[in-house]
C-alpha cells in the first residue's frame, strides 16, 4: 500500500507518487511554485487539474 496523507482536516487522503522530470521541467515547476508562493506538490497538482479540465 502506498503512503497516504491528508493535507488538511476533512481533506481527501493523498498518495505519494514518484515522478521523473528533466532539469528544465523541474525548474519550470519551481518557478511557478516560487511565483505563486506554493509548494512544488501544489504547483504540480494545479497543473494536473488545469490540464484535466
Amino acid at each position: 500500500m502506498s503512503p497516504t496523507r491528508a493535507s488538511a482536516p476533512g481533506a481527501e487522503p493523498m498518495q505519494v507518487v514518484a515522478v521523473r522530470l528533466t532539469a528544465e521541467e523541474l525548474a519550470a515547476v519551481d518557478a511557478i511554485a516560487e511565483r505563486e508562493h506554493i509548494s512544488r506538490s501544489e504547483a504540480i497538482r494545479r497543473a494536473l487539474a488545469s490540464s484535466a479540465a
